[in-house]
């Protein structure tokens, strides 16, 4: 079967039996709020944690940001099953030209993988012969070694003229456009690479929490900022920031 269908296919069983699990809780508290249910210990452990605005554990099935309230994960989990109900129907062909927010993805690596192992199996190429580039603001493109993403922020920094500067404003955060993701073999990255041009790795982490990375992605950058700087402030860019 087709990578990407894998990967979507494993955020739908997930998503499915999650919004089961919360809506049988949230109607059982309802009930036992209106005295017409017997409480469990089950149920007295969700009160607890309700009472202290905590997501309870049997929900946290993926990685979200932390700190969370719990109205809070429920919208964003409202928002989640609906993009992921949205691609889930959507036809392999369109896979290339769809837009995904990859942090509202429950598993957005696995996302990542799939698209590798598209292109990889698209052109008979070898995954460790793949390298991962960023097309800041190209969304719309339709070639079979990109995917368009949207959502992204980028932090410590700012992207003008094609390449990263430091800004002014030293805690400027800045919405990136619509992007492309796009694998390129190893050999036509290191050419281009070779054109003299200053280029920094960035880490992709999931949320603004910094504690995952999703991967790393080559940026040009001002040549006049010494590489410590780029470390010093942060820079890196994060795919989901919350709502």
């Amino acid at each position: 079967s087709h990578p990407i269908a894998r990967a979507l296919h494993r955020e739908h069983a997930t998503l499915t039996p999650l919004v089961a699990t919360v809506a049988r809780d949230l109607d059982e508290m309802t009930e036992f709020c209106a005295g017409t249910l017997k409480p469990t210990n089950h149920h007295r452990s969700l009160l607890q944690q309700f009472s202290k605005n905590v997501v309870p554990a049997a929900w946290q099935r993926f990685p979200a940001m932390p700190g969370l309230a719990v109205a809070a994960w429920i919208g964003d989990l409202a928002r989640r099953v609906g993009r992921a109900a949205a691609l889930y129907k959507e036809p392999p062909a369109r896979y290339h030209t769809t837009e995904v927010c990859l942090g509202m993805l429950l598993f957005p690596d696995a996302f990542i993988t799939a698209t590798r192992q598209t292109v990889a199996r698209a052109f008979t190429w070898s995954l460790e012969n793949l390298e991962l580039s960023l097309a800041l603001g190209s969304a719309g493109a339709t070639d079979d070694k990109g995917f368009n993403v949207h959502g992204l922020t980028l932090e410590g920094a700012v992207f003008e003229g094609g390449r990263m500067r430091i800004p002014a404003d030293v805690a400027e955060t800045s919405d990136l456009p619509p992007s492309r993701l796009t694998w390129v073999q190893k050999e036509t990255a290191s050419k281009i690479k070779q054109d003299g041009k200053a280029r920094m790795a960035f880490p992709l982490y999931l949320n603004g929490a910094r504690t995952t990375v999703l991967c790393q992605i080559h940026f040009e950058v001002d040549e006049k900022v010494p590489s410590y700087v780029w470390y010093e402030r942060g820079v890196c860019l994060v795919a989901w920031k919350g709502e």
